[in-house]
């Protein structure tokens, strides 16, 4: 392959990203199936540990173990060391700093919530705009992360300068033999993730108290579909789809 093809990874490590959150599209439907059928916090809080260990070494261990997440492996691209070698587990890490700076935090803010019985908004209960803050902050993250990856020859973004990793195309010859299945599959629950969760009825997102009390039941009822967006795996905003 010509090194000018090399490292032209822009697109199908945006494709990735979509398709590694589609990925963990399930665990996002069982999440808010029981954030909105269960009430019981102890209940809640081993969930939250569940969640929080499965969404936080997705791309941590795809990226040890294979050098891709599901998303790459169906786009083509793998994640090599800058000397290309494999990935170590402290580059895996580091690939994903974000998130593992930001998960501890919201851990802590959800169980101490859950454990004087605030179950409200995901456990965030009155702390929303942590998660407000979270998500506009990962939003500017990854425009940074692009902006970096379009000027650099090797297509290296901030956390590829901070692992010292860099993205190649992968030759067809070199893919797993059924990474055209994985590509389908990933596909239809990138479909469904955007359907699946309108059907699942929401009960546990509020308004602040401050708004409440002024706001009429329909006004809450259409508020609540700003937070749609929280059971949709898009670009990663669950932190794991660092492309």
């Amino acid at each position: 392959m010509p090194v000018e093809q090399k490292y032209k990874t822009f697109w199908p490590r945006l494709g990735a990203a979509f398709l590694d959150g589609a990925a963990l599209a399930p665990l996002i439907w069982l999440d808010k199936i029981l954030w909105n059928t269960t009430s019981i916090p102890i209940i809640l809080f081993l969930w939250l540990l569940i969640y929080t260990a499965i969404s936080l070494s997705f791309s941590i261990g795809f990226l040890y173990y294979f050098g891709q997440t599901p998303g790459k492996m169906a786009t083509g691209v793998i994640v090599l060391d800058h000397h290309g070698k494999k990935l170590s587990f402290q580059q895996a890490i580091l690939r994903n700093i974000v998130s593992v700076v930001i998960t501890p935090l919201s851990l802590f803010i959800v169980s101490k919530n859950l454990f004087i019985g605030e179950i409200a908004n995901r456990g965030y209960g009155e702390d929303m705009q942590f998660l407000w803050w979270n998500m506009g902050l990962m939003m500017i993250w990854m425009f940074l992360e692009m902006i970096t990856m379009l000027f650099n020859s090797k297509r290296r973004a901030i956390h590829d300068l901070i692992a010292g990793t860099v993205v190649v195309r992968q030759p067809i010859e070199e893919r797993i033999g059924n990474y055209k299945k994985i590509r389908w599959i990933l596909i239809i629950l990138l479909i469904l993730s955007y359907i699946i969760p309108n059907l699942i009825p929401e009960n546990n997102m509020k308004l602040p108290r401050s708004e409440s009390n002024i706001e009429s039941s329909d006004d809450v009822s259409k508020d609540s579909k700003l937070y749609k967006e929280i059971d949709q795996p898009l670009l990663g905003l669950d932190h794991n789809s660092n492309d």
